[in-house]
């Protein structure tokens, strides 16, 4: 009897100095590195930043400027001068110092904590419907070299403002990039010469100088690492408005929270490598990512990652449409400087950007002597529809042309999407 004790003394003896091996080792976090945020200074963020703050606090305050920036921009025009000087009166001083700034380093200024203050991206964008606005009335006036050198000053301060940021600085440099270009494919038809040259010279700029997505999806990576440390450690509140949801058992309590959090943390961010390696593909590449095995790590990439697919299509949607912009542009400016049309995009020598980046082939491209030219691109779907128009702010179905096609408001009353818009022909 007693050796039978002795024996299960000492398996118990055993079974207790493993667990306190184990359990330490599977405790520890994963060694993984959360490089510091660093800044060049003097940074032009800094100077944005107070920018966009001043400029959202202006538009508050003046409930004119209230009026004509609330509306939708695509919706919204200057009908007479007035409107247009106090406009442009009231951010002279804010469209003015930015471009100071333009050729200045700038890396966004950003904290990895959920309740870090954005504030300064509503004036980001009450700039650009000012720009827009400006823009519109300059072009309809005859005025187009003024309306280039906005269309030029704020698609590289959208460039700036992503610089090293996450997904909402990536998708707030987008939204400024469509508002501005805008007035340019309205009012395609009434530029001349000069401003064609002009445009293509922005757009190529433009395609060389683009922040690529995967430095933001990197950003984010390490922004939900910091999350999910922040989390295990306590020093931020485990609550409903944080993770979106009442929190499951295995975040609130701590003790089981020291068990899980090593592999939610290591599920996380093998995922969002994974998510990073693809990012770095060109977008006709790219695959869908499957979400981790694990629960808890499942867990924390449904609370803390977007769905990347959409991301990767708005990126490739602008890029589409500033390509067709400089393309379409190059090509009227080769009709107007030689009599005719080029018979294939190859002619104009425009590299990437004669290349559908949801394809990876040359946009499609077709001329009539009766029509003009017909461009654009197939879209997500990857099939061609001869042109025909995929309704403004849809995402499949149609083609994607240098003219967007905005549906009335009859056409999709009825819940049902838009039909697609007859194919814009050019001259």
């Amino acid at each position: 009897m007693r050796r039978y004790l002795s024996l299960y003394l000492v398996g118990l003896t055993a079974l207790l100095l493993g667990l306190c091996i184990v359990i330490p080792m599977l405790i520890r976090l994963p060694d993984i590195q959360i490089p510091p945020r660093r800044y060049p200074v003097p940074n032009t963020y800094d100077y944005y930043k107070r920018l966009g703050d001043a400029a959202s606090q202006l538009r508050r305050s003046d409930p004119k400027l209230e009026a004509l920036l609330g509306y939708r921009p695509s919706h919204r025009r200057f009908h007479n001068a007035s409107e247009y000087a106090y406009l442009q009166r009231a951010f002279a001083p804010f469209l003015k110092e930015y471009r100071r700034h333009l050729n200045q380093p700038c890396v966004v200024v950003l904290e990895y904590d959920l309740n870090y203050p954005l504030t300064e991206l509503a004036g980001f964008r009450d700039m650009a419907c000012a720009e827009r606005f400006l823009m519109d009335y300059e072009l309809r006036h005859g005025r187009s070299s003024s309306a280039l050198e906005r269309f030029d000053s704020m698609t590289r301060f959208s460039q700036q403002i992503r610089n090293e940021g996450g997904l909402i600085h990536l998708l707030g440099g987008i939204a400024i990039t469509s508002l501005v270009m805008e007035p340019l494919t309205e009012h395609f038809a009434a530029l001349d010469s000069a401003a064609l040259e002009r445009l293509v010279a922005i757009c190529r700029q433009y395609e060389q100088a683009r922040m690529p997505l995967v430095e933001s999806v990197q950003v984010e990576r390490y922004f939900g690492l910091s999350v999910i440390q922040q989390l295990r450690e306590g020093t931020l509140p485990i609550d409903q408005d944080i993770l979106g949801s009442k929190p499951p058992l295995s975040i609130r309590v701590p003790f089981i929270r020291k068990l899980v959090y090593p592999a939610a943390l290591k599920g996380y961010d093998d995922y969002m490598k994974r998510v990073i390696a693809e990012t770095r593909k060109p977008p006709w590449q790219r695959h869908a990512v499957n979400p981790p095995k694990s629960l808890s790590a499942r867990l924390f990439v449904d609370i803390l990652s977007p769905d990347f697919e959409p991301i990767w299509h708005k990126e490739a949607m602008e890029m589409a449409r500033m390509r067709l912009l400089g393309c379409a542009a190059a090509i009227r400016l080769h009709k107007l400087r030689t009599g005719r049309y080029p018979a294939r995009l190859e002619e104009l020598n425009l590299g990437s950007m004669a290349i559908d980046p949801f394809t990876g082939q040359p946009f499609r491209y077709k001329t009539d002597p009766r029509k003009g030219f017909l461009l654009y691109s197939v879209g997500q779907d990857k099939r061609d529809d001869s042109g025909w128009r995929m309704p403004d702010h849809q995402t499949t179905g149609g083609d994607i042309s240098v003219i967007p096609y905005r549906p009335s408001q009859s056409a999709t009353s009825s819940g049902q999407s838009a039909p697609l818009g007859e194919p814009a022909w050019l001259r």
